[in-house]
């Protein structure tokens, strides 16, 4: 027994299919991964799911790109009070700190990245508006 389209559901479904992969997103949702490649079919052809959908992802994107900085300000107060703490002369420590310290540069790199990438989509949606 197949379903009514369900515009909303499908985008929220197809957004996380982005974030997180079809099979989750499919799981999350409870529709299968044939439903996902569906909807993503209809996106080429159906002009109001499609704005729906687009208006939805950048909404998202937004939102995560403004809730990083937070996440990443509370991870860093969480890794110099552990720095402050840390036994110096430990291996496992140092190993520990070390290693936050690796990810942290990871992050400042990924950030750049993702903050290229969300101005070249932003563009490229106001290019074809």
């Amino acid at each position: 027994m197949s379903r009514e389209f369900n515009k909303e559901r499908a985008a929220k479904a197809l957004v996380d299919a982005i974030l997180m992969g079809d099979r989750a997103a499919a799981e999350k949702y409870e529709v299968t991964v044939k439903s996902i490649e569906g909807w993503r079919v209809r996106l080429e052809t159906d002009s109001k799911f499609r704005e729906f959908f687009r208006d939805l992802r950048q909404a998202k994107d937004e939102q995560w790109a403004e809730d990083l900085p937070a996440a990443l300000a509370s991870c860093i107060n969480f890794l110099k009070q552990a720095g402050q703490q840390a036994d110096p002369a430990k291996p496992e420590a140092i190993a520990a700190i070390t290693g936050a310290a690796e990810t942290l540069a990871d992050i400042a790199l990924t950030q750049k990245m993702v903050d290229e990438r969300l101005r070249a989509a932003r563009a490229e949606r106001e290019a074809t508006e």
